[in-house]
């Protein structure tokens, strides 16, 4: 259900939820190589990932915050080591059906990223 309401909706208006579903629903990234996004979540810095990179991240719950669960977006931005770890940020851009760790796994091409307040309901809900 939650990858149809994603489909009936441009990609520029999706969430990270509705990333995650329609990228899990997929055989191939690639179908969404190209698309805008526009997409709010905090900032989380992987030690794993190169200095431009960080990982765009949100809670979704189901029933209540004992059940949530983290949803990420990898984006590569060259000033990513000036946003701090748990900062609120909005990320224009698009997606990339990138290859990382000999794996398909998309990723955010940024164009911008804005610092923002943090959402009056930070939590996404299934």
């Amino acid at each position: 259900a939650a990858v149809r309401r994603a489909a009936d909706k441009p990609t520029r208006d999706y969430n990270l939820l509705d990333w995650y579903y329609s990228l899990q629903a997929t055989d191939s990234a690639a179908k969404f190589d190209g698309a805008e996004a526009d997409v709010i979540g905090f900032v989380y810095h992987d030690p794993a990932l190169d200095e431009g990179s960080f990982w765009l991240a949100r809670f979704a719950v189901s029933c209540c915050v004992a059940d949530a669960t983290a949803m990420s977006l990898l984006v590569h931005w060259p000033d990513a080591p000036t946003l701090a770890d748990n900062e609120w940020v909005q990320v224009n851009g698009r997606i990339d059906a990138d290859r990382t760790d000999s794996r398909d796994l998309p990723s955010l091409e940024a164009t911008s990223v804005e610092p923002i307040s943090e959402p009056d309901q930070p939590y996404l809900y299934q």
